[in-house]
């Protein structure tokens, strides 16, 4: 019988399998529409869908506290701007090279949490940190002849939703994990239809519906699963599997479109899974250290504080 460890495990798989699925669809589509009308359709359906499992769990009549709000207009302001400039790297550069840069979230938000939250981090996270860039640098490779401009918006986006997921944690625990995510979906969907002035609109085919919306129906799929995953199996035992994620897109981006990465390209992205997954790590053995002096402090009367 699969533990629940294990189950996790699965499920987030199969969650990083989802995204990477969605990528690929609106990838397709952008072959045809622009950004900011993918943005529109892919956000609108996943609103719709959003929406209705808010409804149908009672969160729609949670009230948002007061000391909630700036957190979850600086995550929608994340969110946002970091789909926006992901979805522009994705549409111009290959999946697998677009994928492996955001893999440098949780290493962005390991420094951001030390820099901002003023959590502890030793020497060896941030040498992980700083090793982990060394490898997106590996596959941006500024100054070659291999340097693509779009990386540049793939590493923006990583600074993007490093500030998303650091406003996440700043919401209160009671706050239902539907009503950001649907907050974000519905300013992503009012974001394109702001671009879309600017653009020209294409006439949506039955195709271009089926992937834009497919991609929509993915995103939502791959949000339950990602939060079920981490309700069901230990954080420190299932989160090393997001990075699968680089191994689904890896394979999409060559059976798809045909883009098999380079020697360079797997070489930086490797680097940074092997920081990132050296990060929590040590991120587990820190958290075991602070719970073994916990237990280890004298308690009552006359305890040390």
């Amino acid at each position: 019988m699969i533990s629940d460890n294990g189950r996790g495990a699965l499920i987030l798989t199969l969650s990083m399998g989802v995204f990477a699925i969605n990528d690929a669809l609106i990838k397709l589509a952008f072959q045809t529409v622009s950004v900011a009308q993918g943005l529109v359709v892919r956000s609108a359906v996943a609103s719709v869908l959003i929406i209705i499992i808010a409804w149908r769990t009672g969160a729609l009549a949670y009230k948002i506290p007061r000391s909630d709000r700036w957190p979850m207009i600086l995550r929608m302001v994340g969110e946002v701007s970091g789909n926006a400039c992901f979805l522009i790297a994705l549409a111009a550069m290959p999946l697998a090279n677009a994928a492996a840069i955001l893999q440098a979230v949780p290493l962005a938000l390991t420094m951001a949490a030390a820099l901002i939250l003023r959590e502890q981090v030793g020497w060896r996270r941030w040498s992980a940190i700083a090793v982990g860039f060394a490898g997106v640098l590996i596959i941006i490779r500024p100054g070659s002849d291999g340097f693509d401009i779009n990386a540049i918006f793939a590493l923006a986006a990583v600074f993007c939703v490093t500030v998303r997921d650091i406003a996440t944690r700043r919401l209160t625990p009671a706050t239902p994990g539907v009503l950001p995510a649907g907050a974000s979906a519905l300013s992503l969907a009012v974001a394109g239809l702001v671009a879309v002035p600017f653009v020209t609109w294409t006439p949506m085919t039955l195709n271009l519906w089926a992937l834009l919306a497919g991609a929509g129906v993915l995103v939502v799929v791959g949000y339950i699963t990602n939060v079920a995953s981490m309700r069901i199996g230990d954080v420190s035992a299932v989160s090393p599997f997001r990075y699968t994620l680089l191994v689904w897109a890896f394979f999409f981006s060559a059976v798809i479109f045909g883009d098999t990465p380079d020697a360079l390209t797997l070489t930086g992205g490797a680097i940074v899974v092997s920081a990132g997954l050296y990060t929590l790590f040590r991120e587990k053995v820190r958290g075991q250290d602070i719970a073994t002096r916990s237990s280890d402090r004298p308690s009552g009367p006359g305890a040390n504080d």
